[in-house]
């Protein structure tokens, strides 16, 4: 990102000055104006305001937003607690937080100096200090903000859980199978070969393996470094069409899919709830916890359901006719806005489907134990017969006639 040193006016109309990062001068004027400050004038500077240790633990925001709750459900100023906040931060964080309090000195609301740094405090953060700052609750969406960051590493970590048992048994046959091409095969096929023992086809398919893990070792080296590389930069830069084609096909791919299908319910509930019971408007809501998202193709639901909504239809209108989205949370949907009590129907489902996430956890995790060993049996089946069958030949060539 480029980091600029600019000018502007905000909604009283004041003149005020401070740095931002952004990747142009046009994102940049966006960014400004969705925080009701608009660009007067910009100019390029060195640097940047994160310097490489500037990346701050999810575990340390859960904690700032916390202790910021308190300091400021019991009465200190915003200034004072966010000073009391810089004397036990990180090094990483220490910079940060006084950059904050140097704008606000300065004339920025405390969003729009959040909004400086949105490698750390993300567009929800954000939008709950706007309203924090709006209805003179600011403890109190501290408060909310702990919660979700605190939900978030749950899921995160439940994710995890769910994954990494597949992993280790995936990892551990793939390793048992290539231990016993590169070290048992060998040997066993030197004694058929001076034997002169003719391998059956499943045997000299494995003799052929294991000569390539053998003599062309780097071949898969090489393409193991670059299917990492190819990740690692897919990654970095999330280019489309292939990102969409990798979202759409964590969406329908068995077994998993139904659970990734759940947690992607479970974000846009909570969130939603958090920020509409917080006094965000529908639109704004939406377009915070489309930022939230991580899939390219539910990113492109939240701008159609925003669309649908600026035209004069119900969201539940555009839910109804998208099949991704399940009958329940439409017919929630729809009792909350007929109802009048959106807000708190979000919050009944966002509940719902959390518990979900975690009954799904373990449903993936039951469903896919056989599946796994079933894999890793059979192939060491195909391994051993490849090794053990031609010993039979082996026994008739060795017998006396």
């Amino acid at each position: 990102m480029t980091r600029y040193r600019y000018k502007a006016r905000n909604q009283s109309g004041q003149m005020i000055s401070g740095y931002a990062e952004a990747d142009s001068l046009q994102l940049l004027k966006e960014h400004l104006r969705s925080n009701g400050v608009w660009l007067t004038k910009a100019k390029k500077v060195g640097g940047t305001i994160l310097s490489s240790r500037g990346h701050i633990r999810r575990l340390e925001l859960v904690m700032f937003a916390k202790q910021m709750a308190v300091l400021l459900n019991s009465g200190v100023s915003l200034l004072n607690a966010l000073d009391s906040m810089q004397e036990s931060a990180s090094l990483g964080f220490k910079p940060i937080l006084s950059r904050i309090i140097a704008e606000i000195k300065a004339g920025h609301t405390y969003s729009s100096a959040l909004s400086f740094f949105p490698r750390v405090f993300s567009p929800f953060f954000v939008g709950m200090m706007e309203v924090g700052e709006a209805s003179g609750l600011l403890g109190e969406m501290h408060g909310r903000v702990s919660s979700h960051l605190e939900y978030g590493m749950n899921l995160r970590k439940k994710m995890i859980m769910a994954s990494t048992y597949p992993c280790m048994v995936l990892l551990a046959t793939i390793a048992a199978v290539v231990f016993m091409l590169i070290y048992a095969f060998p040997k066993i096929a030197d004694v058929y070969s001076r034997n002169k023992v003719d391998l059956p086809l499943i045997s000299q398919i494995m003799v052929n393996a294991s000569n390539f893990l053998i003599y062309q070792w780097y071949i898969p080296v090489m393409l193991i470094v670059m299917v990492l590389v190819a990740f690692l930069g897919f990654r970095i830069h999330q280019k489309q069409p292939l990102k969409g084609w990798l979202d759409q096909t964590l969406i329908v791919i068995p077994l998993y899919g139904s659970f990734y299908r759940r947690i992607i319910m479970a974000h846009f509930t909570h969130n939603l709830s958090l920020l509409l019971t917080s006094g965000v408007t529908i639109l704004r809501g939406i377009d915070i916890v489309k930022t939230l998202l991580d899939n390219s193709i539910i990113k492109g639901d939240m701008d159609r359901i925003m669309l649908s909504i600026q035209e004069g239809e119900g969201l539940a209108t555009y839910l109804r006719q998208n099949s991704f989205f399940p009958p329940l949370l439409v017919s929630m949907v729809r009792t909350g806005e007929q109802s009048g009590e959106l807000a708190e129907m979000m919050e009944k489902a966002g509940s719902f489907y959390r518990q979900e996430v975690e009954d799904g956890a373990a449903q993936f995790t039951a469903l896919i134990e056989p599946v796994l060993i079933a894999f890793a049996a059979g192939t060491v089946f195909l391994v051993l017969l490849a090794f053990y069958l031609p010993m039979f030949k082996l026994a008739k060539v060795m017998m006396p006639h």
